[in-house]
């Protein structure tokens, strides 16, 4: 019987660490359900033996918060890879989508769980006011807008001085930035290179080894806003009547919509230029 000729080691092709191939390897099938059926057992019962709600919420919230940072490993072998996009880069519009999906997520669900627990009727039907959505909408037309406005810097080359530059200031190989990069959009070799420090810097070749002060102003809302909308939480929760989410100010969401207008119209400048 004639064998198939195997790969010497030379020419032997050797899987990337940590890839998504490998995924089953940093998450087997048990561990993700195991992982899954806790966090639902650990939010359900946080609203039957939980005697007061402001402490159950923070269950709900750790509980959604581990499960982030599971899936992170699971896909890419790194707790933060929630947060990493297709170029290997910590998205700072990923990060505060998740986390407002998370603490809305987490409010919603504590009031539905004591309004089941209190006998209140129709406990899903938690009012909503309308600057919640319009704040959900515009976390997810940041999302979805940013590689739409970046798509058409992926179809032309940085030019060679400026690839120079960034290799300079970032201390790494020019050739290696052109490689790992799309177009010019600067990009990571590898999901292990990726760090939180990613979110404050440009997209592109041209200003990635400097800091994006749209990006800056934008992370600084979402944390002001998200402290706001948590004190907001809890002073319902110390309550009794979970009848509606908590509403936000006119103001702190024009706050927002012009953070992230700035955010969005920043990814349509060309920011790498020919000396």
């Amino acid at each position: 019987m004639s064998t198939a000729p195997q790969p010497s080691p030379e020419t032997a092709v050797q899987s990337p660490k940590n890839s998504p191939a490998d995924a089953v390897r940093l998450g087997s099938k048990a561990e993700v359900a195991i992982v899954t059926v806790t966090v639902l057992v650990l939010i359900a019962l946080s609203g039957i033996y939980i005697p007061k709600a402001s402490y159950s919420y923070f269950v709900v919230l750790a509980a959604f918060a581990i499960f982030c940072l599971f899936l992170g490993r699971w896909v890419n072998g790194r707790p933060l890879g929630i947060f990493v996009g297709d170029r290997n880069l910590m998205s700072l519009s990923r990060f505060q989508m998740v986390l407002w999906t998370v603490f809305i997520l987490s409010a919603y669900l504590t009031m539905c769980l004591y309004r089941l627990r209190n006998g209140t009727p129709d406990p899903l039907a938690v009012a909503m006011d309308w600057h919640l959505w319009a704040l959900m909408g515009i976390s997810t037309a940041s999302m979805v807008g940013s590689p739409l406005l970046l798509g058409n810097k992926t179809q032309s080359e940085a030019p060679p001085d400026a690839v120079k530059k960034a290799a300079a200031q970032l201390s790494e190989d020019a050739s290696d930035i052109k490689q790992n990069s799309a177009g010019r959009l600067y990009g990571n070799k590898s999901v292990n290179d990726a760090s939180f420090a990613d979110i404050f810097q440009g997209d592109e070749i041209g200003n990635t080894a400097y800091i994006d002060v749209a990006k800056l102003q934008m992370f600084f809302f979402t944390f002001v806003s998200l402290w706001v909308y948590s004190a907001a939480t809890l002073k319902i929760f110390n309550g009794d009547n979970y009848s509606a989410m908590p509403a936000f100010s006119d103001g702190l969401v024009a706050l927002l919509g012009v953070s992230h207008a700035g955010y969005l119209t920043s990814k349509i400048v060309d920011h790498t230029h020919a000396n």
